[in-house]
């Protein structure tokens, strides 16, 4: 298999877009079913499965008057053969149209992806966000 670095950033950029839209479809269609993840909203906690996530994209009622935007800031890449490691800055851009205000956040994560080969593709399998 030939991979590169933007591949896996792309795939990367592909999820938080989906995050930041609710769109629960792409977000499964990337995510391994068994995903693990350690995270605020954990309590940082390692939490396995899609459940959880499912909860917070089904709260879209909370952000009706709030757009977001993920961009993805310095990312380090590592690729082990089926197994790619992202590492990045995520500056997450908060609009709330209703208040008339923007803000960011910095947040450090580090995602795994798996190439699996039975639906040749790549999906999420870990990610740790601080």
């Amino acid at each position: 298999m030939d991979v590169n670095e933007d591949i896996i950033i792309d795939l990367t950029q592909k999820l938080l877009k989906s995050i930041d839209t609710h769109n629960w479809e792409t977000y499964v269609s990337l995510t391994s079913e068994n995903i693990s993840c350690i995270e605020a909203e954990s309590s940082n906690r390692i939490v396995i499965g899609m459940d959880f996530h499912k909860f917070f994209f089904e709260k879209t009622e909370l952000c009706l008057n709030t757009t977001f935007t993920s961009i993805i800031i310095d990312p380090h890449v590592k690729i082990f053969g089926n197994t790619a490691l992202i590492a990045y800055i995520r500056k997450l851009v908060i609009h709330d149209s209703l208040a008339g205000s923007i803000k960011t956040i910095e947040l450090a994560e580090t995602r795994v992806w798996n190439f699996e080969e039975e639906s040749n593709s790549w999906k999420m399998v870990h990610f740790h966000k601080s």
